[in-house]
């Protein structure tokens, strides 16, 4: 069995990973003033946020949820609300191109149908995530006023957008603390930042 190659980082990223210390982990406002440096992108890029989150078994905790963030991120999320059209479609194509997608609990027998499909993208719609909800147009008004989905992946991480390169420090680290608001902090393992494409900042979590 061949070893994998190791992945080879341009110039630019070598450079702009140059003023971090690797093994340090940033008060967040640091780690944010880091991360607008170390951007090299001629476009304004997000600014991400990578955590993990285990369990006391060391398994990959399950977390997820709606929050709305204070400040405005730039990202835009596409959320759809099921209706017996959409469903049918989605069961005739195999396809799901929204990001969230929203139900009543009346349709959830329906909605039950899709499970192979949106199940596997993360994307079925869930009561602890807010998605399955008697009022799915408020959900959708809150979504377009800048509410968006938060939730583990497979292996326990979170990736989120907290806002772009041209940010205010202040926004940033509000939108930031909003995020951890909401999340066990005591099963965090692991919190990183960067911007898109730039390299990783480690911060505390105490």
């Amino acid at each position: 069995m061949k070893a994998g190659k190791a992945k080879i980082r341009s110039k630019k990223y070598q450079e702009a990973k140059a003023p971090i210390d690797a093994a340090k982990k940033y008060e967040i406002e640091e780690a944010i003033g880091l991360v607008k440096k170390t951007s090299y992108t001629s476009f304004d890029g997000n600014i991400e946020v990578h955590i993990r989150i285990l369990g006391k078994s060391g398994k990959p905790e399950q977390v997820r949820g709606l929050l709305q963030y204070p400040h405005a991120t730039g990202e835009k999320i596409k959320a759809v609300i099921l209706t017996d059209k959409i469903i049918e479609e989605i069961l005739k194509t195999g396809k799901a191109t929204a990001d969230i997608y929203l139900t009543t609990p009346a349709l959830m027998s329906k909605v039950a149908k899709l499970a192979k499909i949106l199940g596997p993208k993360g994307k079925m719609p869930n009561p602890k995530a807010g998605t399955i909800t008697a009022d799915p147009e408020k959900t959708m008004k809150n979504m377009s006023a800048g509410q968006v989905e938060y939730k583990t992946d497979d292996t326990g991480n979170i990736h989120q957008v907290i806002g772009k390169v041209s940010g205010k420090i202040e926004d940033l680290e509000e939108n930031y603390k909003r995020l951890i608001s909401v999340l066990p902090i005591d099963k965090i393992v692991s919190i990183s930042l960067c911007a898109t494409m730039g390299p990783a900042v480690k911060v505390s979590n105490k």
